[in-house]
């Protein structure tokens, strides 16, 4: 049997009410402590944590959008993640979900027609935007899928050398003159998590098989769609 991956604490429901969540105590580290364990450790959260953000959006439909890591608690002895305080949760639409999957699909087969249209039909661009934008739009969904990229599933992403800030730092003069439209209402809770995910895994300086996760992620939906 696979061990465990997350666990959400249990609710006591006679010392809860609608004001007051009363949950059973789990034991465990917070996650933005654990720069000096093994390598091994620290890719096992990264692994984790990214993962996470993956089922979330496309098995629970459900995210909790707050990265703060004091509400992850990982419990070393058994290699698990303790997932803490839900008051920033929300859901996604299908629709949403099933355009959102292809912008990254996109990114990661670096396919740039699919990433545009994809982001036109979610609302990103309006389809009037002029050659600097699209560009720069492009290339901020490529930084995002940057991970996913690497030549085989089975090879590992080192987050620890990633310059994912300088990248998206040189494109951002370019964003806000030329952006037309704001982004659509659900990135912006939806890409505070993804970016704490990915700083989280920068600091941790993990490794992690993020195209397997992706891989994986993106067959499942696939699944679910069709009734498969």
């Amino acid at each position: 049997m696979a061990p465990q991956k997350y666990y959400a604490p249990k609710v006591i429901a006679h010392l809860s009410n609608k004001e007051i969540l009363c949950t059973e105590f789990v034991d465990g580290v917070e996650i933005d402590t654990l720069m000096h364990e093994s390598q091994q450790v620290r890719d096992r959260v990264g692994s984790l944590m990214l993962e996470l953000c993956f089922r979330e959006l496309f098995e629970w439909k459900v995210m909790q959008t707050d990265p703060n890591p004091a509400n992850y608690l990982y419990d070393k002895t058994a290699g698990k993640l303790n997932l803490l305080d839900f008051g920033a949760g929300r859901d996604f639409s299908d629709e949403f979900l099933n355009t959102y999957i292809e912008v990254i699909h996109g990114a990661y087969t670096s396919d740039r027609e699919k990433i545009l249209d994809n982001s036109l039909r979610l609302g990103f661009l309006t389809g009037e935007e002029n050659k600097e934008m699209l560009n720069a739009h492009h290339t901020g969904v490529m930084i995002v899928g940057e991970p996913f990229r690497t030549p085989t599933s089975s090879d590992l992403y080192d987050f620890g050398t990633a310059d994912f800030t300088e990248k998206v730092v040189k494109i951002l003069p370019t964003m806000s003159k030329h952006r037309l439209t704001p982004p659509p209402q659900e990135v912006y809770s939806l890409h505070k998590k993804v970016v704490g995910t990915y700083l989280m895994c920068i600091k941790l300086r993990a490794r992690v098989r993020a195209r397997k996760i992706f891989e994986e992620t993106y067959e499942n939906w696939q699944r679910l769609r069709h009734g498969r």
